[in-house]
This record gives structure tokens, sequence and C-alpha cells, in this order.
């Protein structure tokens, strides 16, 4: 018998940026008014996050596309402005792994002509599903908290381990 070992589920290195990022607009609301575009450049968002700015683009792009931040532009029309707004403590998880990865689909690496799928492709779905309704429920007021439980307005990556 294989020893029980914990059980981490990773996320992709695009999520990962695009939490970090989302994590980090959200402590930039306006603690008065959370629909204010109190939002952060290109720039400033990189700079806190760590994360690479060509990406940042790419990334900002898609979930705009998906309506979960939203962005102005900068007066000098070279670095827009990106915010949440009050709605994004209302986005799921898998809203954010479906705007980056295209989908939440977790085994979609099985060719459906394998034996592993057509043997366990209904349970394979029926864990899917389970997935799905655990990351749905996963929303970035509960993954987040509220504002004030936020002492540091550094987003990058903790070094703490656990």
């Amino acid at each position: 018998m294989l020893a029980k070992e914990v059980f981490i589920m990773q996320l992709k290195r695009d999520t990962d940026f695009a939490m970090r990022t989302l994590y980090c607009l959200n402590q930039n609301n306006d603690t008065t008014d959370p629909d204010k575009p109190a939002g952060l450049s290109l720039s400033e968002i990189s700079m806190q996050t760590g994360v690479p700015r060509p990406t940042l683009v790419r990334l900002c792009e898609k979930l705009e596309a998906y309506g979960i931040i939203h962005s102005l532009p900068e007066e000098n029309n070279t670095d827009p402005i990106y915010y949440s707004g009050s709605a994004l403590l209302n986005v799921s998880l898998l809203d954010v792994i479906v705007a980056i990865e295209g989908s939440g689909e977790i085994f979609s690496v099985f060719d459906h002509r394998s034996a592993v799928y057509s043997d366990c492709g209904g349970q394979l779905k029926r864990v899917q599903n389970s997935v799905e309704k655990i990351l749905n429920n996963a929303s970035m007021k509960i993954l987040f908290g509220t504002r004030r439980n936020i002492q540091t307005s550094n987003c990058s990556p903790s070094t703490k381990n656990g």
C-alpha cells in the first residue's frame, strides 16, 4: 500500500500570477468607495507582485475581457491603470482559472481514445464536477478576506512556510 501523503494541488504559473495581480488590486481599492477606480499601472503592479510586465499585459487583457478587472488609460496613454472594483470579491477561483487558462478541466490531458479515459472517464468526470464546485465556491472574498485584514502594502509572494 502506498504511504498516505498530503495532497497539494498547484495552480499553473499564469493563474498564480493572476491571483497575485488580483490580490494587489484588491489591496489598493479605495476603502471609502470600493467602486472608485483607484487602480495601479502595469509598472506598479509588476513592481509590487514580481510578475514580469509582458506577462502582466497578457494576463490583464484576459482578466479584463472576462470583466474581472477594468482599465482606464493613463494620461500619457502608455500605461493603463487597472482596478478591480467591489465586484472582484464575488469572483470565484474557477472564474479566474477559466479566464486565464481557458478551461478549468483538470483531466483534459487524457486522450479520449485511451484506455484510461474509456475505462475511467465517467469517474474522472464526477471528480471534475466536484472540483469545479469547490473552486466555484472559493470566492475572492473568502480567499482575500477584507481589506482590514491586510497588513502590508507589498503584494509579492510571502516567504513564510505553511
